[in-house]
């Protein structure tokens, strides 16, 4: 009778270790894949630009409410939410006035966006 209760008991413990090594290593890797998961939110950038005053030859008529968006009354707050990076093209920077411009900054400060400038 000793024995037989020596080896349940060893079957037991058996089976307890190998069920918490499989707990662990369940635990491990479902973690793993959830920080993976929060690392692979993708970044969202958006491309804008302040209203632009002179326009360029072939472009006049084309999107002129664009640096409406930079007022404080803007109806696109639950997409600046998920915005993370603003670029901005350095033909608008150039052909923007100096206070649409400062606007525009300001407002994406405001919303604590990134600001990024260039052609891509």
């Amino acid at each position: 009778m000793g024995q037989r209760i020596c080896r349940l008991f060893r079957r037991v413990w058996a089976m307890i270790t190998l069920l918490s090594i499989f707990a662990i290593g369940f635990l491990l890797v479902t973690g793993q894949n959830v920080l993976a998961a929060d690392s692979a939110t993708p970044e969202i950038w958006m491309f804008a630009g302040p209203r632009v005053a002179n326009v360029a030859p072939g472009w006049e008529g084309l999107r002129t409410d664009s640096g409406d968006m930079w007022k404080p009354d803007a109806p696109w707050e639950t997409v600046a939410h998920a915005v993370k990076v603003i670029q901005f093209a350095p033909t608008n920077v150039d052909r923007a006035r100096d206070s649409d411009l400062q606007q525009a900054v300001a407002n994406i400060k405001r919303r604590n966006i990134a600001l990024a400038v260039g052609d891509g």
